[in-house]
């Protein structure tokens, strides 16, 4: 397969995989999340009570230190939440937030030689720090529901 079938399939796991995390820690604030079958450029998860979330994994935010946001599907997804995915985190951050990111970055062609993808380059610093990080690790680690939901819970 090409890299970007297999793209797309790291994509649709990872999909998965935050349902599963907001359904697990997140489902009485929410409500019961669901994946979007199909193409639905609109958002890729809907929680029962009306948040909607789009997921973009970024396998190469470790190395270039950013995350790509394509333009096409930042204008066309309307989602309440985007969650910005790399090896370790999931970066949950409010849209207005990330426009705001958006805002200060240049537009820029990606995409090898054709430079197919139009979109920003949005440095990983700054997504961190204008975002609630989980790590990948929850499924693995028992003592992680007290050291970062629990805590989080008591900070507010």
């Amino acid at each position: 397969m090409g890299k970007f079938s297999d793209d797309k399939i790291a994509g649709g796991e990872v999909q998965k995989e935050v349902c599963a995390f907001l359904n697990r820690f997140y489902r009485k604030e929410f409500g019961k999340c669901e994946e979007v079958v199909g193409y639905f450029p609109k958002w890729d998860i809907i929680a029962g009570k009306g948040k909607t979330f789009e997921v973009k994994y970024d396998r190469f935010c470790h190395r270039t230190r950013n995350f790509f946001i394509e333009i096409v599907g930042f204008n066309k997804s309307c989602a309440d939440y985007w969650v910005l995915v790399d090896s370790d985190n999931y970066h949950f951050i409010q849209r207005g937030k990330l426009e705001n990111l958006i805002g200060m970055c240049e537009l820029r062609k990606m995409g090898g030689d054709k430079k197919a993808w139009e979109g920003w380059l949005i440095p990983s610093c700054n997504v961190k720090h204008n975002s609630t990080i989980y790590p990948r690790t929850w499924q693995k680690e028992p003592e992680w529901y007290q050291k970062y939901i629990i805590e989080q819970r008591k900070a507010k």
